[in-house]
């Protein structure tokens, strides 16, 4: 009896201590969306980071200080073992910094890392960290407001689908936000709508201020009908243009209407000739949605919206220029010293655009 309680202890204490050897490390990760931008807060106790960081001296742990001199590689390593994706595609990391907190009887680092993601497909984490050392760690995952629960990444679970998905407002914001982003940043379309407004320019020296902006007024809203129609078409999947045909005929669009304000003397009518590069112009701005990915939920108000976004830009390109042209354009040296030295050199730009899109060899770098 004795001996049999004796054994009984002892493999009792024996498998407490087994069980103890074998606990799961463990790590935690917070996650948050912000249009493209996911941002993970991973957390981890001093003790892991600082023994896969080789800090830890014996039984004792890396303190804060010996992690924050050693900030950068705390990133590097995290950030090469948490990877996010979105839409297929691996979304580019940045380092958010590092911070400390105290977790019951445990010091943790807590590494912000935030990922822009170019496209906004369906949003995907990757987890391969601190298992070479504990493959029983666990890492611990929940979206930031407590949405979607929390799941368990582990050496056999590596991969999880993240559940960010943005509301229906988040889409409107952000695509209206891409929309003017994308016209400023879009330097053939840019340089288009220059060349249509120093046409208006002549046109005010020809018949002055309120005829010259009507002119202005109607060229751009032909251009604004014009690609709104090919962009709802191609981003909704109903025509499937050829990239490098829309790309060399933009910028054959730019090359066009430079050299035609070489070419007269007087602003000639446009409304129906921009309306139809707009349809070309179009199908490039839906090749910007087709990268970034159109969502299911809101997809017509996201696609309203990134058009919105496009016109607003392109209003503030107009008054910017149009307004402080109504003053000069009346001027005896305003074709001279700003039409042709303009329309010269967006010609000259759009000449370089064309060869690189139809030979496919790149020589601009914008």
């Amino acid at each position: 009896m004795a001996r049999s309680l004796v054994l009984a202890v002892a493999l009792t204490a024996g498998a407490a201590s087994v069980a103890e050897a074998h606990t799961a490390t463990r790590s935690s990760i917070v996650a948050s969306r912000d249009g493209r931008e996911v941002t993970l807060r991973v957390e981890a106790t001093h003790r892991e980071i600082g023994d896969a960081l080789g800090l830890d001296r014996g039984d004792t742990e890396a303190s804060a200080a010996q992690i924050d001199a050693d900030r950068k590689r705390v990133y590097r390593m995290l950030a090469r073992a948490v990877r996010v994706g979105a839409g297929g595609e691996r979304c580019a990391p940045s380092d958010g910094g590092l911070g400390h907190a105290t977790r019951a009887q445990d010091y943790t680092a807590i590494q912000t890392i935030v990922y822009r993601c170019a496209r906004r497909g369906r949003l995907e984490i990757t987890y391969g960290w601190y298992f070479d050392r504990d493959p029983l760690h666990q890492a611990f995952v929940r979206m930031e407001g407590g949405r979607g629960g929390t799941f368990i990444l582990a050496a056999d679970r590596r991969r999880h689908a993240l559940d960010l998905e943005p509301s229906i407002a988040d889409n409107v914001v952000e695509f209206g936000r891409s929309g003017i982003e994308h016209i400023f940043t879009g330097y053939d379309h840019l340089m288009f709508l220059v060349a249509l407004i120093l046409m208006a320019g002549l046109k005010v020296g020809e018949s002055g201020v309120r005829p010259g902006l009507g002119y202005a007024a109607r060229v751009i809203t032909g251009f604004t009908l014009g690609h709104s129609v090919t962009l709802v078409l191609a981003a909704v999947g109903i025509v499937h243009p050829n990239t490098r045909m829309i790309e060399s005929g933009i910028a054959a669009s730019i090359v066009y209407v430079a050299v035609e304000n070489l070419l007269v003397a007087r602003a000639r009518p446009r409304a129906l000739l921009t309306a139809l590069f707009g349809l070309i112009h179009g199908f490039g701005f839906a090749g910007v949605l087709a990268e970034e990915g159109l969502p299911r939920k809101g997809l017509v108000l996201s696609l309203v919206s990134f058009n919105v976004g496009i016109e607003l830009g392109q209003l503030a390109i107009v008054l910017a220029l149009a307004l402080p042209l109504a003053f000069v354009a009346g001027q005896a040296w305003f074709r001279a010293r700003l039409l042709v030295p303009g329309s010269v050199g967006i010609a000259v730009f759009g000449t370089v655009w064309l060869a690189e899109r139809v030979i496919g060899f790149k020589v601009l770098p914008i």
